[in-house]
């Protein structure tokens, strides 16, 4: 992921991980939001995970605590933050330090926690729930 980001010439990450989808407009929606909220946010939306019994994941991040990020990112671990659900602007990585290559298993929330203490995490709420 780091070779990623030195390397990335757009202003924004999104990454896609081999087991995940997009709907079609995540990317657009989220920029246009981003743009709205301000370039030093970090935009997150809800996902659909699929579990191993074949069943969708149903629940959806609370906006309420959501507004209240270190809260959310203590507490929630039935919805939590999926990095495939985020938009990050790569000022934000690179001045973050990126991802911590000792973290094997949670390079991730050791992200977001380092990233939240700089930036605001914003919700991307849709009506619909999901990209």
């Amino acid at each position: 992921m780091n070779l990623g980001i030195e390397k990335m010439r757009g202003e924004y990450l999104s990454w896609l991980s081999h087991d995940d989808l997009y709907l079609p407009h995540k990317i657009e929606e989220q920029v246009k939001f981003l743009k709205r909220t301000g370039k030093d946010n970090v935009v997150a939306c809800n996902v659909r995970a699929l579990l191993p019994n074949g069943m969708l994941k149903k629940e959806l991040i609370d906006k309420n605590t959501f507004e209240y990020f270190d809260i959310f990112l203590a507490t929630s671990a039935a919805v939590g933050v999926n990095g495939c659900s985020l938009l990050i602007p790569k000022d934000a990585l690179v001045k973050s330090g990126g991802f911590n290559p000792s973290l094997p298993f949670t390079q991730d929330y050791d992200l977001w926690f380092r990233l939240k203490d700089k930036y605001q995490f914003v919700l991307l709420d849709k009506k619909s729930g999901y990209f």
